[in-house]
């Protein structure tokens, strides 16, 4: 990234033809919503979230994209258990462990339902390995 030039190659987590196939369905409805992970082998984590239908079934969640440029993602009702949690919360970047196998990410259902959840999931597969409901502490 920092050369001064360079081959430019557009990824998407979901797949690289589903996107070329309707880029504006994509570009007009899927937005990165926080910042970039990056693990030491160079595969990156960010959430994303999600307005209207796209050709592909897209709903808010976590994205992994390999350093081989595979993807993977998940969506955040699934990884929480929760049908209530739509994206992941905004500019709340994922966390890996000291090991890098574990991905912490925060979800919630946005607008008025902003109460989340904590999720720890598998850095590799995205599968959920745990889950806690985030409480405010002065409402409970």
């Amino acid at each position: 990234p920092d050369a001064a030039t360079g081959a430019l190659r557009r990824r998407a987590f979901f797949g690289d033809e589903l996107y070329a196939a309707a880029p504006a369905s994509y570009d007009a409805g899927v937005f990165i919503n926080t910042p970039l992970t990056a693990d030491r082998q160079g595969n990156l984590y960010f959430g994303f979230s999600v307005s209207g239908a796209n050709p592909a079934g897209l709903v808010g969640g976590l994205a992994r994209l390999g350093a081989d440029g595979s993807g993977r993602w998940v969506a955040a009702s699934a990884a929480a258990g929760q049908p209530a949690m739509q994206k992941t919360a905004m500019n709340s970047a994922p966390a890996l462990s000291a090991d890098e196998g574990t991905l912490y990410v925060v979800v919630n259902g946005g607008g008025s339902r902003p109460a989340g959840w904590l999720l720890a999931l598998d850095s590799t597969t995205l599968a959920t390995l745990a889950s806690v409901p985030l409480l405010d502490p002065v409402s409970g």
